[in-house]
């Protein structure tokens, strides 16, 4: 069957488990039937999440405009825990103090402790937006010194702990000095980045120069902010992707822009590449990958160790083929997926089920099929497609255009995706929107129905979103208007936008 999207949207701005009486509501996440009326409004709701009343089916609760609390599932049969609808966040950050300059979260994650490790960019576009300078919380401001990076840990409750600016001297290099392209933590607290620099950059008492291009890095941090280990690896390229499985080895993932990365096995003659670091950052192994120029974009590590990468892979002269690749935990491969098209996609992100399926995160043009559905768009279009452990579609979901897009899942298997609307509806099912140019959220439970979400307001970019072992939910993107997120307003000073990190419970 073929869908062409935009279709059949409905003209409110957000209408949330409504009018298809062919669709019972989703299981498992709110008590039964309708909010209750008269609950409390917007502006006098706590911040905690409520509970619903007891019921094994039920749709989520009320919309604030309806009356009913918005964290507050009606009452229903059985004994089944109220679904939280995210009216209100636990808190939401804003961290900006010039009005010069350019920033924004990229990366995010969450420890087993719900504590936050957040990455991105200030940039003072070499001295022409001087000065940027960004203040976390008590700490003294960062300021940029050409195109920088920074890390930063937020407690469970939203606090700063620590935050740590990441700058090389390119020496008048118009390029970004330094890129934070990805951040994991492990079990134990401990968190890498990961990305690339130019020119010199001293760390951790060492000077490590990059020559004439790009530089792959990877920075192991501890709980408390202090380096245990800096890897400025040989060659020219980045690393763009990390993810850490539950012995704490570390998977990596990049671009090499001469084919002559070295990641300490050897030098790896492909565009691409994959590799896997002990806790300590040595060399466990490594692969080369050709894929052409968009290459690997994300990964993900399975309940037994395998790891997923996605992509793009060059197939002609302005044609891309996504693409996903099921790795053994020591590198052999045990499956790929193309996922080809007239046009180009490339797969974003991708995360894993407790039980192994996995669910990615596509971008493409034109026309794509996983499987089921084949999805047609006259722009540019997202698309979520589930496929099980050996690589079988379960389902497929297209929705579109937008400017960027990241997924995560919780333990259950539910699945939220953080979208930016390109100015267009956007129709995940039960959930439909007006024309957005703003930051959305969307929950969707395991077999792919929406089960509620939310748009931020205008003037907002969303670029991450992760999900902790509690099923806490964390997201961070820019801001360049004011907004509630739902925790209060948030009053950014950067005329380009400043940092925002928002936190929603389970």
């Amino acid at each position: 069957m073929q869908r062409s999207l935009f279709l059949c949207l409905m003209p409110v701005v957000f209408a949330l488990a409504c009018s298809d009486p062919s669709e019972t509501d989703p299981p498992g996440n709110g008590g039964g039937g309708a909010a209750p009326s008269g609950g409390a409004s917007p502006d006098t709701s706590s911040s905690s999440a409520s509970t619903g009343g007891a019921g094994e089916l039920g749709g989520a609760g009320g919309a604030p405009e309806t009356g009913g609390a918005p964290t507050t599932g009606g009452g229903g049969e059985g004994g089944g825990e109220g679904g939280h609808f995210p009216g209100e966040a636990f808190w939401s950050k804003l961290f900006g103090t010039s009005v010069t300059g350019y920033r924004g979260g990229r990366g995010i994650a969450v420890d087993a402790e719900d504590a936050t490790i957040v990455i991105g960019h200030m940039n003072d576009d070499h001295g022409k937006e001087a000065p940027c300078t960004v203040t976390f919380g008590a700490t003294p401001a960062l300021t940029a010194d050409g195109a920088d990076a920074f890390v930063a840990k937020l407690d469970e409750s939203g606090v700063v702990l620590w935050r740590m600016r990441l700058s090389a001297d390119a020496s008048g290099n118009a390029d970004d000095d330094v890129i934070a392209a990805d951040v994991a933590v492990d079990e134990l607290g401990n968190s890498v980045v990961v990305g690339s620099f130019r020119g010199d950059w001293t760390i951790d008492g060492a000077s490590h120069d990059a020559g004439s291009g790009a530089r792959p890095f990877a920075l192991a941090l501890d709980p408390s902010g202090q380096i245990l280990w800096f890897n400025a690896f040989s060659g020219s390229g980045g690393l763009r992707t990390v993810s850490i499985d539950p012995q704490g080895d570390i998977v990596i993932a990049g671009y090499s822009d001469a084919t002559n990365v070295n990641l300490g096995g050897g030098t790896l003659a492909a565009d691409n590449f994959v590799g896997k670091l002990a806790p300590d950052g040595s060399h466990l192994w490594s692969v080369p990958l050709s894929l052409g120029e968009v290459g690997v974009l994300a990964s993900a590590i399975g309940p037994d160790g395998e790891i997923a990468l996605t992509g793009g892979q060059t197939t002609g002269a302005d044609d891309v083929d996504a693409w996903l690749r099921l790795l053994g935990p020591n590198g052999t491969e045990l499956w790929t997926k193309t996922f080809a098209g007239p046009q180009s996609q490339r797969g974003r992100g991708v995360v894993f089920e407790a039980n192994g399926a996995l669910v990615l995160d596509v971008w493409f043009e034109s026309s794509i099929s996983f499987g089921g559905d084949t999805f047609t768009t006259a722009e540019e279009a997202f698309a979520i497609a589930k496929l099980g452990a050996d690589g079988a579609h379960v389902y497929s979901r297209a929705v579109g255009p937008v400017r960027s897009s990241s997924i995560g899942v919780d333990p259950t298997g539910n699945l939220y995706a953080l979208v930016t609307g390109d100015n267009v509806p956007l129709d995940f099912g039960l959930i439909h929107t007006e024309p957005v140019d703003a930051l959305v959220m969307v929950k969707l439970d395991p077999s792919g129905v929406a089960i509620w979400g939310f748009v931020s307001g205008l003037g907002s970019s969303g670029h991450a979103v992760a999900v902790g072992s509690s099923g806490a939910l964390r997201i961070t993107g820019d801001l360049t208007e004011s907004m509630d997120l739902g925790a209060g307003v948030l009053n950014p000073v950067g005329a380009h936008g400043d940092i925002v990190v928002a936190a929603y419970p389970p």
